[in-house]
């Protein structure tokens, strides 16, 4: 003899791979509150003892997809130390150290003059020419990339003083 199916899960039907999984986290977070997927609210039965929360309240309950996924973005250190880089050159109350402020100008600068050297002066290499041009831009993206995040570790130092003082 065959179990009933509960009440809080709709009847079988063609639906997508996307839709039963989701009844199934649902369903999983109806029995164990603390195993409930990310994005959902957890399912705590009500007081009174009258058994399991039901499916279409708790479909209510779920978050936005849209808003999960900016919170993902939000927690990516890349993303985060971009951000917060580009609010460095937009912040008026911080001035960049003199390493930022040539450094950053003078490597582009020498990324520039890579290009033209090795398009226009030495073209006739077909194989040293092109790995030697991208093995000098590597090395310059790296020094790039090390002297904007040391320059980010200094604004947000400078950022936690001024919210201790207050400013």
């Amino acid at each position: 003899m065959s179990d009933p199916v509960p009440e809080f899960l709709p009847a079988p039907q063609a639906e997508s791979t996307e839709d039963r999984l989701r009844r199934l986290e649902l369903a999983l977070a109806t029995m164990h509150p603390g195993l409930a997927p990310d994005g959902y609210a957890p399912a705590i039965p009500p007081p009174s003892g009258a058994g399991v929360i039901p499916l279409s309240l708790m479909v209510n309950a779920a978050v936005d997809p849209e808003e999960t996924g900016r919170r993902v973005l939000r927690h990516l250190p890349v993303l985060r130390e971009l951000r917060l880089i580009a609010q460095m050159y937009l912040d008026p109350r911080y001035r960049l150290s003199r390493v930022g402020q040539f450094g950053v100008p003078l490597i582009v600068i020498v990324a520039v003059l890579n290009y033209t050297a090795f398009a226009w002066i030495f073209p006739s290499i077909p194989f040293l020419s092109p790995a030697a041009e991208r093995m000098i831009l590597l090395v310059l993206g790296a020094a790039l990339a090390a002297l904007l995040s040391r320059e980010a570790l200094r604004y947000r130092a400078v950022l936690d003083y001024l919210a201790r003082v207050g400013r």
